[in-house]
């Protein structure tokens, strides 16, 4: 097979995979957009026990889990490792989306339970992609947005239900 079917085979298995992702669900005109995203983004597979990326680390990208199981993993200030979530690509999580909107520190570790595939976007590749399609890029920082803020109000949520056990648990 030539090297430009192999491309073009690549980019219709990218499109087909992305039609699933939740992130992208609601973009406007999805058959074409999946197709557009698609041309800039990359597959990276990563071995067990590989870090796809670290606790601190500058966020560039964003990871689209294809295959396999990873740990979301978390220290705590005496430095130990705690698995917080196990993500399986049978849900076709996005990880590290905070990458697409600005280079601060990954806020969780994330490494292989399994050997894994991966779908990769970065920030100047997404960069690209908004200017050439500003309305999708719109869209699609909708979609961050509201992601993320279903994470805080989750947090919220859980830092109240930690809060109350704590409190509960001082009165005795």
């Amino acid at each position: 097979m030539s090297t430009q079917l192999k491309v073009v085979d690549e980019c219709r298995e990218i499109s087909d995979f992305l039609e699933a992702v939740e992130l992208f669900k609601q973009i406007s005109d999805h058959k074409n957009f999946v197709g557009e995203i698609s041309t800039h983004m990359i597959i990276r597979n990563y071995k067990k026990g590989e870090a796809i990326f670290e606790e601190g680390q500058k966020a560039e990208n964003l990871y689209i889990l294809q295959q396999g199981e990873v740990f979301v993993q978390k220290s705590n200030p005496e430095g130990d490792v705690y698995n917080v979530i196990i993500l399986s690509g049978a849900n076709k999580p996005a990880i590290g989306e905070g990458g697409l909107i600005e280079a601060s520190a990954r806020s969780a570790t994330v490494r292989c339970k399994t050997d894994c595939s991966f779908l990769i976007l970065s920030r100047i590749e997404f960069e690209k992609f908004c200017d050439e399609h500003p309305k999708w890029g719109i869209e699609i920082y909708r979609s961050i947005f509201k992601l993320m803020i279903a994470r805080l109000r989750k947090m919220n949520t859980d830092l109240m239900l930690l809060h109350k056990a704590l409190t509960n648990e001082i009165r005795g």
